[in-house]
């Protein structure tokens, strides 16, 4: 945990502005869950504050579910729980959030033409030394990082590179090139993974988490493949449902 000072003079109490640092720390994925915080003891020297300012912090965090508070062990970030059922169909992540009442953000990582891949050229019927639209993502829905998105997208969609990825729906993005009406799922499959440290660090989540990895083969009404999709979902913050 960062030290920073704290404002002797500010009308915010002592205790508040402690919580605020502890809660960034978070925010930030700077503590991730799991992770033990340092003593009463131990803040209370690092900020200069007394045992009785830190107890009242933690205690705060501890009952809105930030923090976890154990007699004899310590003090633990807590996890995220999962706070709506997202419909698992094909719908997109902006549809999804939408139908539970739920904020959807996304931070985007890299947008780039590259070569196809060997299992892109059969998935999407290429030829040899085409390129795909590789789009990566970070979703979040209400604030909290759900997944990470990768799309491998076909070459005929690369005026995607000059959209506004970051803050639009994918899905509404390709269907303005008006060469199809609707996304059919013609291949998905669903496995358990464990968290590796990039999925750590974008996600905030433990190294080794059990995760969801969602592999979704889009196509057109036609059956023609348009994209193929990797999830990386943290699935202690979403749940997933078949209609």
């Amino acid at each position: 945990m960062e030290t920073q000072k704290l404002n002797q003079l500010s009308v915010i109490p002592l205790y508040k502005q402690l919580k605020k640092l502890i809660e960034t720390e978070i925010d930030e994925g700077r503590m991730l869950p799991g992770a033990p915080l340092p003593s009463e003891n131990e803040l209370g020297a690092r900020f200069g504050v007394s045992r009785v300012t830190v107890r009242a912090a933690l205690q705060e965090l501890a009952d809105e579910g930030r923090l976890l508070r154990q007699r004899g062990k310590g003090t633990f970030v807590m996890q995220q729980p999962a706070k709506r059922l997202f419909t698992f169909s094909d719908d997109s992540f902006t549809e999804s959030c939408a139908a539970a009442g739920i904020a959807p953000t996304r931070r985007l990582l890299s947008a780039e033409l590259t070569p196809a891949s060997a299992a892109d050229i059969r998935a999407l019927k290429l030829r040899e030394g085409e390129d795909i639209v590789c789009v990566r993502r970070v979703m979040l829905a209400d604030g909290v990082p759900m997944m990470l998105a990768v799309d491998h997208i076909l070459p005929e969609f690369a005026y995607l590179l000059d959209e506004d990825i970051e803050h639009n729906s994918l899905n509404a993005l390709m269907r303005k090139s008006g060469s199809f009406a609707d996304f059919i799922s013609k291949d998905r499959t669903l496995e358990a993974i464990a968290a590796d440290a990039e999925l750590s660090e974008l996600l905030r989540i433990p190294m080794g988490q059990p995760m969801l990895l969602l592999y979704d083969l889009m196509g057109d009404e036609a059956g023609r493949p348009l994209r193929r999709t990797y999830e990386y979902i943290a699935g202690d913050k979403v749940k997933y449902a078949y209609k």
